[in-house]
């Protein structure tokens, strides 16, 4: 009955014959899984999160997509929250899982750039340079090792300034 409902877009009573499964049953495997993803599609993600761990320990080979989804669904409300932290341990989770997962891949590589603007403003070279690295974002990283040669630069003439050594901080 709970599966009629699900293929109708009934999401929410088909999340109440889920749960009417899963009391005679707790390990009804189509019932958790149903549930999990009747969850998440009414936006109940963390409950979503919770059915489908459940349903993976199941059966992991047919949970493994639907979980993911959820997880990414997680990961993506974690990271608009502001809890970068909590967004990459759930990406590390997914890559637990499906180990390629593009999508996970995109929210980490975000997550890096983002820490590399932040260090770039603070003027944190050496930080943005490894977050830019990290992201693979190739127009960044030449943007900061161009400030870090000239930066260089800049405390050679000093030096040579500083010595005397006039044609040399010219140069």
């Amino acid at each position: 009955i709970g599966q009629v409902d699900f293929y109708k877009h009934r999401w929410a009573v088909a999340t109440r014959h889920f749960r009417d499964a899963l009391n005679a049953n707790k390990q009804h495997f189509r019932a958790r899984l149903f549930l999990g993803e009747a969850l998440l599609e009414q936006d109940k993600i963390d409950e979503a999160v919770d059915e489908l761990d459940y349903a993976y320990e199941l059966d992991r080979e047919e949970t493994r997509l639907p979980l993911t989804r959820a997880l990414l669904s997680l990961a993506q409300k974690r990271q608009e929250a502001g809890d970068e932290d909590g967004a990459w341990d759930i990406c590390k989770r997914i890559f637990d899982i499906s180990p390629e997962e593009q999508q996970a891949q995109n929210i980490q590589v975000e997550i890096w750039i983002r820490r590399g603007d932040i260090a770039f403003d603070e003027k944190e070279w050496d930080i943005a340079l490894t977050a830019y690295r990290q992201a693979n974002d190739r127009l960044k990283i030449e943007r900061v090792e161009k400030i870090k040669y000239r930066q260089a630069l800049e405390q050679e003439a000093v030096s040579y300034e500083q010595t005397h050594r006039w044609e040399k901080a010219v140069d």
